[in-house]
């Protein structure tokens, strides 16, 4: 498994998990694969999480 894949399996099992064990209140969360540009030219691929309209966005590598 390549780092891709790995990212798209993380995102589809913590999706079934987040809509089976979240509270209704939390239900909202919204899991996305992201490029981040840091300083100094650096950037990585992770995933995002959203809630809402909230417009911070936490990414993990």
């Amino acid at each position: 498994m390549n780092y891709e894949q790995f990212l798209e399996q993380m995102k589809e099992d913590l999706t079934a998990r987040f809509d089976k064990d979240l509270p209704p209140e939390l239900a909202d969360v919204r899991i996305g694969i992201r490029d981040v540009e840091k300083l100094q030219g650096e950037s990585y691929r992770g995933l995002s999480f959203r809630s809402g309209d909230s417009p911070v966005r936490p990414t993990s590598t």
